[in-house]
């Protein structure tokens, strides 16, 4: 049996260690001597953001205290500072929440966010309000209370807000397991960026209407409002239904049809259950926790192979797709990238900013906002190509087959 359809904990190059808790790991190697007198308020500090860490990793606010409580009190008895006993907050919330939050639970959380799709239900409302509410308070600041509004810019902060709804539903596709479906919809969102430019050029600056500054402000903490208590419905109606489907891929709806009975077994010894399983694992390894697509197939290959040799079904074998997913990624046999590594996204995503608020610029008499735009989209884009220029290098020099991409 391969290496990747074992049940048993990885104990390969690469696998990681078991997370710490409120008691630092005992090792044989010789400590350094602890720094005397780790400051209260240091200590203080770095408990506070374990605690936001904790909490914005879904653990509960009282498992959360009690965790610090018992790393603090362990300072405070060692002389140890916090980081030099358990790490960077971050660190030190990953590797707890890894403890204390069920396998289950994890297992519906994407990487490197910690959100579920249920957490991505409102996004589509969320991400054009904060725009909304961002770029009304600085055309509140570049034009005053008063702001002339005309069709270039109607329709060019409409289709803004349209793009940004769209990228929203592409993240929960990839969280959601469907990666494929998810760079589709990232790429149409881009690509919707021709439009905006377009329109912001060559439609008519006549004044359509005079408004208040503060109305766009107050329109984006709508949005973000309604967002915010947007939650996925546990019946969902017609329009639900739709979404429900995009994100299943309409294999959850349509599988007693295509091969079952009405009960939802299968009637061809498990073929079509087990293509949808194994469907299922790669698109949680591509899209959920951001595996490579070449690590991803080889899995599922493996594990495909296992299956047809052993005849079982991949459920009795191996679970849940989603806790097995997560158990390859935890034991180190499917890599995904470092967060640092996926940085690099934010900053393509404000580099797309800068160019269009450049573009949409009226450079017959800048001001502080276009310099400023530029200035920022220089910066950026020199940031990103040296970035990968440092990069490729690396990418290209490397001859594992396992080692995760940058």
């Amino acid at each position: 049996m391969s290496e990747t359809a074992k049940h048993e904990p990885g104990t390969q190059a690469g696998t990681q260690t078991g997370p710490r808790t409120g008691t630092p790991p005992e090792t044989s190697a010789p400590q350094s001597e602890p720094q005397a007198g780790s400051s209260t308020e240091e200590a203080e500090s770095w408990g506070e953001r374990v605690t936001w860490c904790l909490l914005y990793r879904g653990v509960e606010l009282e498992t959360a205290e009690s965790a610090v409580a018992e790393a603090l009190a362990h300072c405070a008895e060692s002389g140890e500072s916090p980081e030099q006993a358990f790490g960077t907050p971050e660190q030190y919330a990953d590797s707890l929440a890894a403890a204390r939050t069920p396998a289950a639970r994890r297992a519906q959380r994407d990487y490197p966010h910690d959100l579920s799709v249920d957490d991505y239900w409102g996004l589509p409302l969320v991400a054009p309000g904060l725009v909304a509410a961002v770029g009304g308070v600085l055309v509140w600041i570049r034009n005053g209370l008063w702001v002339d509004v005309d069709a270039a810019r109607l329709t060019g902060m409409a289709l803004l807000a349209v793009v940004f709804s769209i990228a929203a539903v592409g993240y929960t596709l990839r969280t959601a397991g469907r990666p494929r479906a998810a760079t589709a919809t990232l790429a149409g969102a881009a690509a919707m960026g021709i439009p905006v430019a377009l329109s912001t050029q060559y439609l008519p600056r006549t004044e359509l209407v005079r408004v208040p500054s503060a109305t766009v402000v107050l329109c984006g903490f709508l949005l973000l409002w309604l967002g915010w208590r947007t939650e996925r419905p546990a019946e969902p109606g017609r329009l639900g239904s739709v979404y429900e489907r995009l994100l299943t891929g309409g294999r959850a709806h349509g599988r007693s049809r295509r091969g079952g009975d009405a009960d939802g077994s299968s009637t061809d010894g498990g073929g079509t259950d087990t293509a949808d399983w194994l469907r299922r694992l790669e698109g949680l390894l591509r899209g959920r926790h951001r595996v490579s697509r070449r690590v991803a197939r080889r899995i599922v290959a493996e594990t495909e192979a296992h299956l047809e040799s052993t005849g079982a079904l991949p459920e009795e074998e191996f679970g849940d797709a989603e806790e097995y997913a997560l158990t390859l990624v935890e034991e180190g046999r499917a890599p995904r990238p470092t967060k640092e590594a996926l940085r690099w996204q934010g900053e393509a995503g404000f580099f797309v900013l800068c160019v269009i608020c450049v573009v949409d610029a009226d450079w017959s008499d800048p001001g502080w906002f276009e310099w400023a735009a530029a200035v920022l989209g220089v910066v950026t884009g020199v940031w990103l190509i040296r970035h990968y220029r440092d990069k490729w290098p690396e990418g290209t020099a490397s001859s594992s087959p396992d080692e995760p991409r940058k």
